[in-house]
């Protein structure tokens, strides 16, 4: 298993343990800060950020005095992401055979 898949199982078992994502109020919303991600997804979570279209006006993308902070609403969008890359990647994995 590649070390994104173990890291998405884990991350899983993680969550089903009661291992929630820490969300913290922001007015009337919730937020993830991203230092507080889950520690497998920081980077790949900053990264794909970094791809994002007009990052700076991004609604959903907040700059705090605890730094840059998404919405509920953002993250399950990275989530979404996420789960596909990892479907693609295993799609093709047993398409070649591992």
């Amino acid at each position: 298993m590649g070390n994104l898949a173990r890291n998405i199982r884990l991350l899983k078992l993680q969550l089903e343990a009661g291992t929630s994502v820490p969300f913290f109020p922001w007015g009337d919303t919730l937020v993830l800060y991203i230092d507080e991600a889950p520690y497998e997804l920081r980077v790949p979570l900053r990264r794909w950020l970094d791809l994002q279209p007009d990052l700076m006006n991004d609604p959903e993308v907040l700059w705090g005095p605890r730094g840059v902070a998404i919405t509920e609403a953002r993250w399950i969008k990275f989530m979404d992401w996420v789960n596909t890359v990892v479907t693609r990647e295993l799609d093709a994995a047993e398409h070649c055979g591992g």
